[in-house]
C-alpha cells in the first residue's frame, strides 16, 4: 500500500477514522474551515514565497489572503512569525517543498518536507509546525523520522537530521530543534511500522475497527461519529447526504510516484 504520515498517525488514533478520511475521502458538507489548518496551510505558504523571492512579496501575500475567523491564530501574528522566521533563520535552503518517497517493506511512504538545506556544517531537512508547545513531540513522530529516512535516500549520507521550526503563536517567538536519528532508531521504527502497515491492509481486507477512546479529540466530536453511530442499514446513506469525498484522496493510492 501508500501511505503517508497524516493517514497512519489517524490510523493510530481510529482505523475506522482513517477509513472514512482516506480511504474513502469523507469530509462533512458544508463545514467551517478548521482555523488551525488553516493558519498552518497560510503560514507554509508565506515561507515558501520568502524563500523563492522575498519577505515582502511573503508579507503581500499574507495580506491579500481572505482570513478565517480566530481569536489568537490572526493574520497579524502570521506576518510577526514571518518577520521573526526571515530575521532568525540561519538554514541555507538549496531545496524547498520537494515529494518523496521510499520503500519500506511492500510498502510505499510518500511524503513532502518544507525544505532542505545547510545549518552549521550539515545538510539538513526542514520541517516548519505551527502545532503548540505541549503537543509537538519529535520522538516519537512517524513523520519525523520517515523525513529523515527519504532525506536519506535523496542526499545520502550527508544528511545530517531534520531541523524543526515551530512556529509558537501564543508567544510570538520561533524555535528551532535540531532532530536527529541514529541507523538502530530507524530500524526500530521500521519494524513498528511495518506492523501497523501490515494491520492496515488486513483491515482493508475485512473491517476497520473503531475507536471509541477517538471520539472526543481536542474539545469536540469526531467528525465521523454520524456514521459510526447509525446502523449499517443507514450508513450508506449519512454519507452520501452529509459528507462530500475528495477525489484527491480517494485517488492517493493511484498517483504516479516520483523518482528521486
Amino acid at each position: 500500500m501508500i501511505c503517508r504520515s497524516s493517514q497512519i498517525s489517524e490510523f493510530k488514533a481510529c482505523a475506522a477514522s482513517a477509513y472514512y478520511r482516506y480511504d474513502l475521502g469523507l469530509s462533512p458538507t458544508g463545514g467551517k474551515p478548521d482555523p488551525h489548518l488553516f493558519f498552518g496551510r497560510v503560514l507554509h505558504k508565506a515561507v515558501d514565497i520568502l524563500h523563492k523571492e522575498d519577505v515582502y512579496s511573503a508579507l503581500d501575500f499574507l495580506e491579500r489572503t481572505e482570513w478565517t475567523d480566530s481569536r489568537t491564530k490572526t493574520k497579524a501574528r502570521a506576518k510577526s512569525l514571518l518577520k521573526i522566521y526571515a530575521t532568525n533563520n540561519k538554514v541555507v535552503l538549496v531545496d524547498t517543498e520537494r515529494e518523496f518517497s521510499f520503500r519500506i517493506g511492500k510498502h510505499t511512504w510518500r511524503g513532502r518536507w518544507d525544505g532542505a538545506g545547510v545549518y552549521g556544517r550539515g545538510f539538513w531537512i526542514v520541517e516548519h509546525k505551527t502545532t503548540k508547545a505541549p503537543y509537538l513531540i519529535v520522538k516519537p513522530n512517524d513523520q519525523i523520522i520517515a523525513y529523515w529516512a527519504g532525506g536519506r535516500k535523496v542526499y545520502g549520507e550527508k544528511l545530517q537530521g531534520v531541523i524543526v521550526n515551530q512556529f509558537d503563536v501564543e508567544r510570538l517567538q520561533v524555535y528551532t530543534f535540531p532532530v536527529t536519528f541514529t541507523v538502530d532508531e530507524y530500524l526500530a521504527w521500521r519494524k513498528e511500522i511495518l506492523l501497523v502497515l501490515d494491520y492496515y491492509e488486513r483491515c482493508r481486507e475485512t473491517a476497520f475497527p473503531m475507536s471509541t477512546s477517538a471520539c472526543y479529540r481536542y474539545h469536540k466530536p469526531c467528525a465521523y461519529m454520524p456514521i459510526c453511530m447509525a446502523e449499517q442499514s443507514t450508513k450508506k446513506v449519512i454519507m452520501d447526504r452529509c459528507y462530500t469525498v475528495s477525489q484527491e484522496a480517494v485517488s492517493y493510492t493511484h498517483l504516479t510516484l516520483p523518482t528521486n
